[in-house]
């Protein structure tokens, strides 16, 4: 993980360690914008079904890693990662959660 701070446009920092990962994440958002119309003073809601992949440290703190609207390829990217790390993924993006633990025997 890398941290930065910007000086008058020059960027300070370095690498910073990866905390200790306890568990990799997949999880649905409805992320959208709202749109308002001060004419007409209507306003419609233009949501989109999102998955966000992220890694869980510490006590629930998340690094964020992949937005995707494809729920596949967030998949994809949470096995991706956790084989690497060797970490189970909670699988969220239903309303009822399911671990999965042998990453390394499902297909990627």
């Amino acid at each position: 993980m890398r941290e930065v701070t910007f000086l008058v446009f020059i960027p300070l920092g370095g690498w910073v360690p990866l905390p200790e990962i306890k568990y990799v994440s997949i999880f649905h958002a409805n992320i959208g914008v709202i749109n308002t119309s001060y004419q007409t003073l209507n306003s419609s809601n233009l949501a989109t079904k999102q998955y966000l992949v992220s890694l869980v440290h510490g006590r629930n703190k998340r690094i964020k890693l992949v937005l995707t609207e494809n729920k596949e390829l967030a998949l994809k990217d949470a096995k991706q990662m956790a084989v690497l790390l060797e970490k189970p993924i909670l699988d969220a993006s239903e309303r009822d959660k399911k671990w999965i633990r042998d990453v390394k025997n499902t297909e990627v």
